[in-house]
């Protein structure tokens, strides 16, 4: 079956997020690699917890783009939402399989058809999502210069290690439909430095659970 025009245009658009996604990762990469300053180390943290809440915020647009047609239906002014976490959850409600799932190629080097092999840990999974977007949008706050509490703000990961995480969902993987065993698979980083993105029919035989 060919891919629709609406499909075309989502796979597009997803595509875009993403490419948008990539530029905040690396920001982040420059400011905890020391590449990049902006003023001292406390507005360091802050730009880079909001280029990682940003990056958050595309794949999740990313995911609303994957997934328009059920997602609109469901709601009518989805134009006006901008929430990742409520997109994730709203989302969720619709399609519990709706989260990229990153795998990897088993022998990527045999000749023929390719078989996609699901990563099962060290991903930056649903639960990690919204940990880390929540965490981000609370090291992002002024701090009330009364409360009597040091300013601690725990992520539970260096933020090196977030991205790490981010890109190994994002570095190859797919994308399920409801309805359907069809699928997006989507590489972050083509030959040309860009996210590239293929439909294919049929979801491979391991279960993205």
């Amino acid at each position: 079956m060919a891919m629709t025009a609406e499909q075309s245009d989502a796979l597009t658009t997803y595509c875009n997020c993403l490419q948008s996604a990539k530029k905040r990762l690396e920001l982040v990469e420059a400011v905890t690699s020391g590449r990049l300053r902006i003023d001292h180390e406390s507005v360091d943290a802050e730009f880079a917890c909001l280029q990682l809440r940003k990056a958050l915020e595309l794949i999740a647009f990313a995911s609303v783009a994957a997934h328009k047609e059920i997602y609109s239906q469901a709601h009518a002014d989805f134009a006006t939402h901008w929430s990742a976490k409520k997109l994730l959850k709203k989302l969720g409600n619709l399609h519990p399989d709706f989260y990229p799932r990153p795998v990897r190629i088993a022998e990527p080097e045999r000749p023929g058809p390719k078989h996609l092999i699901p990563i099962e840990s060290d991903y930056l999974n649903k639960e990690d999502f919204v940990f880390l977007y929540d965490t981000c949008s609370d090291a992002l706050h002024e701090w009330n210069p009364y409360r009597s509490a040091p300013r601690v703000v725990d992520f539970r990961h260096s933020v090196s290690e977030w991205v790490v995480r981010i890109r190994r969902l994002l570095e190859m993987h797919w994308i399920a439909f409801v309805g359907t065993l069809d699928i997006f698979v989507v590489v972050f980083n083509g030959p040309d430095g860009c996210v590239h993105a293929s439909y294919a029919e049929g979801r491979p035989s391991a279960s993205p659970g």
